[in-house]
């Protein structure tokens, strides 16, 4: 049986990704052609979802805490659950023309030194990053601290390989222009 705390702050956790994956998935893309799947990021996006998962699974699932969480602890977790909303809303906003399909296999093209991606190289994976940190420090526990390592190593995986595929394509298209 989980405590009343734990079940609202679970609640709380729960409606903040609901709704960044309601955000998500509300874009439509105009009529051009989708942006191509890119294998590797495919791959490493359907791992990171599974250990996202997995990771909430185990959390929601873990019937006792390691330790008592202080009121100040949960008031800067929950600002924190709320600052990575706020990033991956802000930056799915100026990706609004991607579907969603494309903005977690998909190599996104540059975009504007506007919003949250003129302060943050990767406001998405940050925002993930930290409502997954979040999540965790207000419902601790082992199993899910392991898993948070492994989701939390996929997103940056999953960050350089957009990174190396973006600087490849640039290069490319400078070489193109050139010649």
């Amino acid at each position: 049986m989980i405590s009343m705390q734990t079940f609202f702050i679970g609640l709380l956790i729960s409606a903040v990704w609901i709704y960044i994956w309601f955000d998500l998935a509300a874009y439509n893309t105009s009529n051009r052609k989708p942006l191509p799947n890119n294998k590797n990021l495919k791959v490493v996006g359907i791992y990171l979802l599974i250990s996202i998962v997995i990771f909430y699974t185990t959390l929601y699932s873990a019937s006792t805490l390691m330790y008592s969480t202080s009121v100040l602890t949960q008031v800067v977790c929950v600002g924190l659950l709320f600052f990575g909303a706020y990033l991956v809303i802000g930056a799915r906003k100026e990706m609004s023309a991607l579907t969603a399909r494309e903005v977690l296999f998909s190599i996104n093209p540059t975009y504007s030194s506007s919003g949250v991606f003129h302060k943050y190289t990767h406001p998405m994976f940050m925002g993930i990053g930290s409502i997954l940190v979040a999540s965790w420090c207000l419902l601790p526990s082992l199993l899910p601290a392991l898993l948070l390592l492994t989701s939390l190593s996929l997103l940056w995986a999953k960050a350089l390989v957009e990174t190396n595929e973006t600087m490849k394509q640039s290069d490319s298209q400078v070489v193109h222009i050139e010649q």
